[in-house]
């Protein structure tokens, strides 16, 4: 092996100095008045048995092209490795660039790209109907609908039902009552999805949930917390909602039906002949093979017409869509927003190969005398480029291989910034699609950046590059060309500084916007009254509540206010929505059944204004008083007194309530009820405008609720104004909830900033990823615009001496060369400018008060 090396060092010390005396004598050829072609011929005469006539006769028959290509690979590691420091700066950059690219495509590929995890999930499909004449409105089919659909169409193998998210539930028994969540499926869903659990089995196709009883599916991690990973979990028992739950089954770990309810805990499966008309489940089938969407949209159509025409349907217009699970799953949701971040991502690349090609164009410029000898030896233009462009693609590679290396860290940096709901978050990952796009990024970016430089560097003036101090270069079209560069380096990173500035803008707008209410030193909890002692369900879809209900808020309320650290505490139904309610005001004529006007409601205690600090505007809070056989009272909201009452006092008038959900009949309160006062507003949610709302006692309250409004009575948000710190009183309110029934959880203990916090979470993270993109972006345009003014300096040195030789002093030249900069960065920033007045508007969707085109950004 010594003898080898040591071989092939002597080879290449041998070749040098024929290609030094090569140089030598072209030279002295030009002095002696040759052209740069006679020069060549003449030297090449004298060498013409050399190993190098011999090599280039070789590569012009098109012979070794393998071994040549071997070759250019070793001479440009070679000189990568003798300039360190640029070699080094060029791949880091496109580390960072590729790295930032790849990490994006690995959300994208995971996203959109991966097929769902199911058996040949290609063939799902999810089943709506749509109204053209309403804009597209989509809403699910009736449940008798889709049983007729099930039992009469030829183009599926089976069709199934599944909820879109997964309901809160109490899971109580053995092991204390805990906070879980419920999805509710049609018995053969499993089936349709072509999956199993990995313990027990599914469901049969009678095996649907009772009132009193269901059997059950749990996850992998609630057989694991609750059960301890007992293998012989199968026939426990335990309650949700009131019924005696049977474990069946195991699914297998991270298992979900839809993203949406990925934090499901229990599938109880569902089938309720006695709610025809619900809407409340999404419908899904499989396709045969080889059937199309096209064909089982047409067969669905004809049976709907048919059921419509049997039925005497008055709402017409409706019609049958069905679309891949994979695209109504994911696609209609992150599809825009992942163009937009690979758009992003795509301008840190295309910065980091401006940065890089500024590099190469500056160091083919010392190259040149190099150039020109290769040049004279008979090396073409084509055999020069290659060489260089064997260079580029060795520099993209080793940025690949870096960026590869640091997208592991983007892709961990990336879930721990991603909401709890971004979809897949936890599966993705590098794997050969990622590595296959990551090579072809390599390869494409190896050329863009080096093409360039190499046309350029490859057509050497040979009269001007071997003569003596010919290294100089003099002419402006290299210059203009790392100006170009510069100026579109700047361009590219304002873009992306205007569009995180804009995402910045409006969330520090979102954290500015006043809630209505004073969130500070706020405990909020939620607890979900559930078993047959607080409801039980009546035919169809109606629930009627106990009035235990009621005294448990009532004994939860007088144990917590005298907690120490406790300065008030009240309930309301919820926090972070109201839930609807039609109304007509008495005294005016009655509007249509289908244009009643309508409005949140919640049920709150007396002090809950008190307690958050909403101000009283007109009339008067709640009072003690205010129970079910006293006259029934209601207060409204600024917006609401606003709408519906712009030139009177709101103060006296009466309404009378309906509670509704969806589709099915709305429920009309027993009483009417007096508006007792005007409160101010309080938003739900930071971004959105506050909308009419009304607030009734807790103790006044329907018996009989359509649907899940039961939750509207039993469901509540504690919340309590402290001394000190919110969640130190946190176990002592765990406690307090266990021993006024000890078969109830409570669940999400946080501090109201917390929760509002909690609320900005999409725009944090948007903002977060646009500030890391516009950081690495303008971090790499400085980098580029430090290496164009050095370079240019280093050019202008003999200039600059000439002009303090004639009296320029240290400034004069500090601003030559400052100014020189700022006509780069000022044009850059000009082209940014009105780039980003277009692009911007791609997150107009997702600012908030502020325009796409906000000139103080």
């Amino acid at each position: 092996l010594r003898f080898l090396f040591r071989r092939n060092r002597l080879e290449r010390e041998l070749e040098d100095e024929m290609r030094f005396h090569l140089e030598m004598k072209i030279q002295d050829n030009i002095k002696a008045g040759m052209s740069p072609e006679e020069a060549r011929r003449a030297a090449r005469l004298q060498f013409g048995n050399s190993t190098l006539a011999k090599e280039d006769s070789r590569e012009v028959w098109g012979f070794g092209f393998l071994d040549r290509l071997a070759q250019d690979l070793r001479y440009g590691v070679r000189m990568l490795a003798s300039s360190p420091g640029f070699t080094a700066v060029a791949v880091l950059s496109l580390a960072l660039g590729i790295g930032a690219c790849t990490t994006i495509f690995s959300v994208f590929n995971t996203v959109l790209l991966r097929p769902l995890p199911f058996e040949n999930a290609d063939r799902l499909v999810v089943i709506r109907e749509t109204n053209p004449q309403r804009g597209q409105r989509r809403r699910n089919p009736r449940f008798s609908t889709f049983l007729e659909w099930r039992e009469q169409n030829q183009t599926f193998d089976e069709m199934g039902m599944f909820s879109y998210l997964a309901e809160p539930v109490t899971l109580s028994g053995a092991g204390g009552a805990e906070r879980g969540r419920a999805q509710f499926i049609s018995p053969n869903l499993f089936s349709v999805l072509d999956v199993g659990p990995v313990l027990g089995r599914s469901f049969l196709p009678e095996e649907f949930a009772s009132a009193e009883s269901a059997a059950v599916l749990i996850s992998h991690g609630l057989w694991e917390r609750r059960f301890g990973a007992d293998p012989n979990v199968l026939g426990q028992a335990f309650t949700a909602e009131g019924k005696v739950c049977t474990v069946i089954g195991v699914m297998p770990p991270g298992f979900w039906v839809f993203p949406g309810a990925k934090n499901a805990d229990v599938w109880i499966a569902w089938a309720n002949p006695r709610a025809p008309n619900s809407r409340w489940l999404y419908a899904i089938g499989r396709l045969k093979r080889g059937a199309a969407i096209e064909q089982a949209q047409a067969e669905l159509n004809t049976i709907a017409r048919r059921l419509e025409l049997a039925s005497a349907e008055t709402d017409t217009g409706w019609h049958v869509n069905v679309e891949p699970m994979q695209e109504w799953t994911i696609g209609t949701y992150y599809r825009e927003t992942l163009y937009v971040l690979l758009g992003a991502v795509g301008f840190v690349l295309l910065i980091a190969c401006a940065n890089v090609a500024n590099l190469l164009l500056a160091r083919a410029n010392t190259r040149q005398k190099e150039i020109a000898v290769r040049a004279s030896l008979g090396a073409g233009r084509v055999r020069l480029m290659r060489q260089l462009l064997t260079e580029s693609a060795t520099l993209a590679l080793l940025g690949g291989v870096l960026g590869v290396l640091l997208s592991f860290w983007g892709i961990r940096l990336f879930v721990a910034l991603a909401p709890q709901w971004f979809a897949r978050a936890e599966e993705i990952s590098v794997d050969a699609t990622v590595l296959g796009f990551t090579l072809g990024i390599a390869l494409l970016t190896g050329v863009l950046f080096g093409l360039a430089p190499a046309l350029r560097a490859s057509k050497p003036d040979l009269n001007e590059s071997l003569k003596e101090g010919g290294r100089r270069s003099r002419g402006g079209s290299r210059h203009r060309s790392h100006s170009l560069l510069v100026i579109s380096e700047v361009a590219l990173a304002l873009v992306l500084l205007v569009g995180a500035s804009l995402m910045i803008n409006s969330f520090l707008r979102l954290q500015r916007v006043d809630p209505g209410f004073n969130p500070d030193k706020l405990l909020t909890a939620e607890i979900l009254l559930v078993g047959p002692k607080y409801w039980h369900q009546l035919g169809g879809y109606m629930k009627r509540v106990t009035p235990q209900g009621a005294i448990f808020y009532e004994r939860l309320l007088e144990r917590v206010r005298p907690l120490p650290g406790v300065k008030s505490a009240d309930i309301i139904s919820s926090i972070q929505w109201m839930y609807p309610a039609q109304f007509t005001i008495m005294g005016r004529p009655a509007p249509a059944p289908d244009q009643l006007p309508r409005a949140g409601y919640n049920e709150i205690s007396p002090g809950f204004f008190g307690t958050m600090s909403i101000p009283l505007l007109k009339g008067r809070y709640l009072t003690e008083r205010d129970v079910e056989g006293s006259p029934w009272v209601v207060i409204i909201n600024e917006s609401m007194a606003r709408q519906f009452f712009p030139d009177e006092d709101p103060v006296g008038k009466m309404l009378q309530m309906s509670i509704y959900q969806g589709n099915i009949r709305p429920v009309r309160e027993e009483k009417p009820r007096e508006i007792i006062g005007v409160v101010g507003d309080v938003r739900q949610r930071l971004a959105s405008d506050p909308a009419p709302a009304m607030y009734g006692p807790y103790r006044q309250h329907l018996w009989e609720f359509p649907g899940g409004q039961y939750m509207i009575h039993l469901g509540k948000n504690l919340v309590i104004r402290t001394a000190s710190e919110p969640m130190s009183l946190a176990t002592a309110v765990r406690r307090v909830v266990s021993e006024v029934d000890n078969d109830q959880a409570v669940y999400d203990l946080m501090t109201m900033e917390d929760r509002l916090s909690e609320s900005l979470a999409p725009w944090r993270f948007q903002m977060r990823l646009y500030s890391i993109f516009a950081g690495l972006a303008v971090t790499l345009a400085a980098v580029g615009i430090f290496g164009v003014m050095s370079y240019s300096v280093s050019q202008r040195t003999h200039e600059f001496g000439i002009r303090m030789a004639l009296g320029a002093d240290r400034g004069d030249i500090l601003k030559l060369v400052v100014r020189q900069g700022l006509v780069l960065v000022l044009i850059g920033v000009a082209i940014g400018v009105a780039a980003a007045l277009g692009l911007t508007r791609l997150i107009a969707s997702e600012l908030y008060g502020v325009t796409a085109t906000d000139p103080l950004t």
